[in-house]
């Protein structure tokens, strides 16, 4: 019996007829028959080129529709989606496959994508789907300082520039908080054009920024506006120089005094804008010759006591010591004193007389101790005693020499007493002072009797400053913190301590708390958005720093990770 086959039907109903032509036997005969076909499997593979993806990244995915079993390649479109909305428009099958290009078309998370094979041909219809992870793009922000070194109360700019690190496109947008020293400056700014924030420093109008001369380390961290980025923290150090100074000298009886008149000079200090003006003191000279002690600045000038000279052609200078933030200069000028007329004593054997007339007499201020502590402010205290007649005191100015002036500051003692008179180092007084723990000077006591010159040693005192102590997992209970610290400091002194908080690269708020010597327990009230972390999680990593003040305008930071568990 002849078995006749058809190797294939496309999808649908058949009729069949069969034909017997017969033989010299048999008589011819026909039947026939009703073939359905149903359409072939499909079945559909999908591939990422890039899973899990950063945002931006280019990131493409692949479809392939095969048939169940052996036969021609599929035809027809395919549909991606999300959800209900479509990812791309609908793709032709080429070759059985078709790409969909997801390049920042989801947001930092785990996507479901569906793709759907509508069927045609003789095909039928299937479906596939992915799981797409996509991370924030992570970000890199420099920070730049113009100029890297200004000096003292001039303008710099700073400068933070926030770039997507590859394979991650695009930019980023967001704001930048700027920190100085680990002190917020201003508020955050907006990123320009997806690439850079600015911000002046050291001006007139922004005077939180007004650094004192030293290294100081600036900081930017960029927060995205969104999550497809990753935040990011850049650090740049800058340099804050001394300013430069212009003395100029004048006297007061012109360029030519007559003989016998008593003759003062002024000294005038130009500092830069910005700098409020020059702080310290002047010393003047006439023919190499000191006149009288170092005289302290008032709103930049300093005047000398009146002095009579001989005749003839003086050499007056005058001498900026400088102080902290502002660099020394000089000046000088020509004094000419008229020659006596005839009769009138004078021929210039005299030299350099102060005053005008003889030598004042009266009491007499010395000092008890020739040792004196200075404290962690650069502050100390030296006890003046007073000799003379009853009734009488002892008035003058006080001041205190290293190889330049460290401290100066009036006085008043009562004849037959003791007074203690608060004195304050200045910048170069101070920053002596934080390299070596000893000094020795000379301290000046200027009076209508004369100058009185004694020997003085300064010792430093210990600077306070906190540690946090060893507490690796903290409770935290009703919202707050408790938190173990401890002040090394001198009995009679208290640690200045401002305690930062910080999770996830942010911020969450600053407490100041003055502690006594030895150990305190302190507690602190959690931010919202550490509750609600705590809340979410069981437990929050924190970091806690204690900033400690320092002598010179330094800080001391204690630094501890500290992981709070709620029970």
């Amino acid at each position: 019996m002849p078995d006749d086959s058809v190797s294939s039907f496309a999808a649908g109903t058949h009729e069949v007829t069969v034909s017997y032509s017969g033989d010299a036997d048999h008589a011819s005969s026909e039947g026939a028959l009703r073939q359905s076909v149903g359409p072939g499997a499909t079945g559909v593979t999908v591939s990422s080129t890039a899973s899990p993806s950063f945002y931006g990244e280019p990131t493409e995915l692949r479809a392939t529709v095969r048939r169940g079993g052996p036969g021609d390649v599929p035809t027809g479109r395919v549909v991606f989606r999300l959800g209900a909305d479509p990812l791309c428009p609908v793709a032709d099958l080429d070759e059985g496959t078709a790409t969909c290009d997801l390049t920042a078309k989801l947001d930092p998370g785990p996507h479901l994508i569906e793709v759907d094979f509508e069927g045609s041909g003789g095909y039928a219809d299937s479906s596939g789907a992915i799981v797409q992870q996509v991370a924030p793009a992570r970000t890199s922000t420099d920070v730049s300082v113009d100029p890297a070194a200004v000096p003292f109360g001039q303008e710099s700019w700073l400068r933070a520039d926030v770039t997507a690190l590859a394979p991650a496109s695009g930019p980023p947008h967001g704001s930048v908080q700027f920190y100085i020293d680990g002190e917020a400056v201003g508020d955050p700014v907006a990123l320009s054009d997806g690439t850079a924030a600015t911000l002046p420093i050291c001006t007139l109008m922004n005077p939180l920024c007004s650094l004192l001369p030293g290294v100081h380390q600036v900081e930017a961290e960029f927060s995205a506006a969104s999550p497809r980025y990753a935040a990011s923290r850049g650090a740049s150090p800058t340099r804050v120089t001394d300013a430069q100074t212009t003395t100029t000298l004048s006297s007061a009886a012109g360029e030519t005094a007559p003989y016998g008149t008593p003759v003062s000079f002024t000294a005038r200090i130009a500092a830069p804008l910005g700098t409020g003006g020059a702080v310290g003191g002047v010393e003047f000279s006439v023919d190499g010759k000191l006149l009288g002690d170092v005289v302290p600045l008032r709103s930049g000038e300093a005047s000398s006591e009146p002095v009579t000279l001989p005749p003839g052609k003086h050499d007056v200078s005058a001498r900026y010591e400088g102080s902290s933030g502002f660099l020394g200069s000089s000046a000088s000028l020509a004094q000419r004193i008229g020659s006596p007329r005839p009769g009138e004593p004078g021929d210039g054997s005299a030299g350099v007389r102060p005053g005008t007339g003889p030598a004042a007499t009266g009491p007499r201020a010395g000092l008890r101790s020739s040792h004196a502590r200075v404290d962690r402010w650069g502050q100390a205290r030296v006890e003046v005693a007073c000799k003379g007649s009853a009734g009488s005191r002892c008035e003058g100015r006080l001041a205190v020499r290293g190889a330049r002036l460290l401290a100066h500051r009036r006085y008043s003692v009562a004849a037959g007493r003791t007074g203690t008179v608060a004195i304050e180092l200045n910048g170069g007084g101070r920053r002596l002072l934080s390299r070596r723990a000893v000094v020795k000077t000379r301290f000046s006591l200027i009076s209508e009797a004369g100058t009185r010159r004694q020997p003085l040693t300064l010792r430093s005192a210990r600077a306070p400053a906190v540690t946090i102590a060893a507490a690796p997992h903290l409770t935290a209970r009703g919202g707050s913190l408790r938190l173990g610290l401890r002040c090394d400091a001198a009995r009679t002194e208290r640690c200045h301590t401002s305690l930062l908080l910080a999770t996830g690269g942010k911020r969450l708020g600053r407490w100041q708390r003055p502690l006594p010597s030895g150990k305190a327990a302190i507690r602190l009230q959690l931010p919202r958005q550490a509750l609600a972390r705590l809340h979410r999680r069981g437990r929050v990593a924190l970091r806690v720093a204690a900033v400690s003040e320092l002598p010179v305008g330094r800080h001391s930071v204690e630094r501890q990770r500290v992981v709070v568990w709620e029970r």
